[in-house]
């Protein structure tokens, strides 16, 4: 039998009563069509550009504003130094610039700041020491509530939740640190979504020994890989040229480093 459709100015009139209905309710403008400026606007992205022409090319105008963007690679492969230089290069271009590096590897010291040039009265900087993932992960959530331009967290894998804080060395601790991530994911997506910052985190490798080959994945859960809009993977060169390369995994994309 053949599915009676009801014409389109029909169901626009139906749609339309149910919207305005569901907006008044809300006080706000929360549903109508992408022709609506309002809802246009929400789902319009902004970027924070990075200091690399060539990494912005390939990744749509540099770190997508209200997303969280997964920088992963080998050790030694340049994530940490470009996040610093893209941080001091906003800084430049904006007075209003500001952000939050949360240190779980122990890996900056005080010159990498003045090295890069950026402004310390508007770099927060977290060192998480002993405190819990779930302490520092906390932390993040409420700045971001108050709409910093970009928080780094460098690195995710080295967080460490309270339990194992607890626990003792010999005791098994099966995902622990993926369903912390997930949690977090589930209360950092919408919050930066509204505030607008820029969450940028750092995931090493690691081996994935479930590989025949023993490939390498990104560890902490697959709740990570599932909410971040942008994946790139940092590289090293061959030896004899000594200059990263910028892999952006979703557009299998290589380009040198500047």
């Amino acid at each position: 039998m053949a599915v009676k459709r009801k014409p389109i100015a029909e169901k626009l009139k139906e749609l339309k009563q149910i919207t305005t209905a569901f907006n008044k309710e809300a006080g706000e403008t929360r549903i109508d069509t992408v022709a609506n400026p309002d809802i246009y606007e929400r789902i319009r992205i902004e970027y924070i550009p990075t200091a690399s022409l060539k990494l912005n090319s390939a990744i749509g105008g540099g770190w997508p504003r209200g997303k969280f963007s997964l920088i992963s690679g080998a050790p030694d492969s340049g994530k940490t130094y470009r996040l610093l230089e893209d941080i001091a290069h906003n800084m430049k271009l904006d007075p209003d610039f500001m952000a939050l590096w949360v240190e779980s590897e122990s890996s900056i010291s005080e010159e990498v700041f003045d090295m890069f040039g950026i402004d310390r009265e508007r770099m927060f900087f977290y060192e998480v020491g002993t405190d819990s993932g779930e302490e520092a992960l906390d932390l993040v959530i409420r700045y971001a509530y108050t709409g910093v331009d970009m928080i780094v967290i460098n690195s995710l894998k080295c967080l460490t939740p309270e339990k194992e804080f607890k626990d003792s060395m010999s005791d098994a601790n099966v995902a622990i640190q993926a369903r912390m991530n997930a949690k977090f994911m589930r209360v950092i997506i919408p919050t930066i979504a509204e505030s607008g910052t820029a969450l940028c985190i750092v995931q090493h490798q690691s081996t994935d020994i479930g590989s025949y080959m023993g490939g390498q994945t990104i560890t902490g859960g697959k709740a990570i890989r599932y909410n971040n809009v942008l994946t790139v993977e940092f590289r090293k060169a061959a030896i004899t040229s000594g200059h990263p390369l910028y892999s952006v995994k979703d557009d299998y994309m290589l380009i040198k480093a500047k």
